[in-house]
């Protein structure tokens, strides 16, 4: 919509002003997810340095994470 109010800057110069001071994104679509994990071997309960960590989006988007010293991620 930006793009077609923008050719009348010149010809209508009140409403590409009226329009760009009064425009409002309702409701933008972010979202943000964060894990965190810790990897920890399940009969010593010691950190485990150098696991892989897969997860895959719901768009298929595949993360990787190697655990650090700590067994974090």
């Amino acid at each position: 919509m930006d793009k077609l109010v923008s050719f009348f800057r010149l010809s209508n110069n009140s409403f590409y002003n009226t329009y760009f001071n009064e425009r409002a994104i309702n409701d933008p679509k972010k979202n943000f997810t964060e894990i965190y994990a810790r990897i920890v071997n399940k009969e010593t309960g010691e950190t485990i340095e150098g696991a892989l960590m897969k997860a895959i989006g719901s768009k298929g988007t595949e993360f990787t994470e190697v655990s650090n010293y700590q067994g974090n991620s």
